[in-house]
């Protein structure tokens, strides 16, 4: 299935549309991931029009892959290069305050939006091992 295809499949499903919470990855092209720039793009734009509405992506806390999933409000300015090349969120929000984490929200997740190398029908994945 291209980009194209799983951008089209998730953007008209009901479940992506009434998700409140969501927690995204930002590709990476030399991993050779499914593009989430438009996604992540539609999210954002659905957070600025709703206050109910929060985006987390993942930030790589050390060299054993532990990871956060912390809120952002913007592609531009949230993002920087890690020491591997993909982008992810600044620790500090744009006032330098320390980012939202998802696991300290109050409220659960309505969607996790996963890179993988292969799924099977009942949601197993099969990823990279890093994270």
């Amino acid at each position: 299935m291209t980009d194209e295809a799983i951008q089209k499949h998730l953007f008209s499903a009901e479940w992506y549309q009434n998700s409140k919470r969501i927690c995204a990855y930002v590709s990476c092209a030399s991993l050779r991931e499914v593009v989430t720039s438009h996604i992540l793009s539609d999210l954002l734009g659905k957070q600025r029009q709703y206050a109910d509405t929060k985006v987390y992506v993942p930030r790589v806390e050390d060299m054993e892959s532990q990871m956060r999933m912390l809120h952002i409000t913007n592609m531009d300015d949230d993002l920087i290069l890690n020491h591997m090349n993909i982008l992810e969120p600044t620790p500090l929000d744009s006032s330098g305050n320390p980012r939202d984490e998802v696991m300290q929200a109050n409220e659960p997740l309505d969607l996790l939006l996963l890179p993988g190398l292969a799924f099977d029908r009942k949601g197993g994945r099969l990823g990279r091992g890093g994270g």
